[in-house]
């Protein structure tokens, strides 16, 4: 069922996955697909799908209050909700639509960075954002492909038209965006150039704060 359905939306499943990673049900859900492990812009991603008769606005208002209540600052749109968690390194959200005379709910969880392989350099020709925190996570996954996470004192609006500005005028050519509407608070960029190939992904990560993960893919 799960492969199915993620297939459908033009995201393969990859496997099963545990749900410890993703937020509680909706009081009183059904659910409708496992935890499941689909690849979106390169990125593994959990989710989980629900149906309820409640409206959309109501199930998103009950998960922004619980969020808030738990110390989070989600950022809101009008068909999601979603948080950083900083203990766990990872983007959660639900997403919530109206099919028919019951709402979709899907529960998603992204990896903001890559927990193995070893510590590696920010590489030399790749801009580095202004108000950036502390040190950037740079991780070598072998292969020379490197991930590369930073929260940064800016919006995420600016860091995406930084990425934008800086890259073209290093040369970089941006390609048509990967990305799904499942998750619409997460911001996608594809790049390449005679080098290297670079996905940035770009999310809320606290009150006037972005989190950015690069993914480093040297061309062959």
């Amino acid at each position: 069922m799960a492969s199915l359905f993620f297939g459908a939306l033009g995201l393969p499943a990859i496997a099963r996955a545990s749900e410890s990673t993703l937020v509680k049900p909706y009081p009183g859900a059904r659910r409708m697909t496992d935890v499941t492990e689909v690849r979106v812009a390169g990125h593994p991603v959990t989710m989980e799908t629900y149906t309820t008769r409640d409206a959309p606005e109501k199930v998103l208002a009950y998960y922004a209050s619980v969020f808030r209540t738990q110390g989070m600052q989600p950022a809101v749109t009008p068909e999601s909700v979603g948080f950083f968690d900083g203990a766990s390194g990872r983007w959660k959200a639900v997403q919530a639509r109206r099919n028919g005379k019951k709402t979709l709910l899907v529960l998603s969880s992204l990896p903001v960075a890559g927990s193995d392989g070893q510590r590696a350099r920010w590489p030399d020709e790749f801009p580095v954002p202004e108000g950036v925190v502390g040190q950037p996570l740079v991780v070598d996954q072998g292969s020379g492909v490197m991930t590369a996470t930073c929260v940064i004192e800016r919006g995420v609006h600016k860091v995406e038209l930084f990425f934008r500005s800086a890259l073209s005028a290093r040369g970089w050519k941006e390609l048509a965006p990967f990305g799904s509407k499942l998750l619409k608070s997460v911001r996608m960029l594809r790049f390449e150039s005679p080098r290297a190939m670079a996905t940035i992904t770009v999310m809320p990560g606290g009150p006037g704060r972005a989190a950015a993960t690069v993914l480093w893919e040297p061309r062959s």
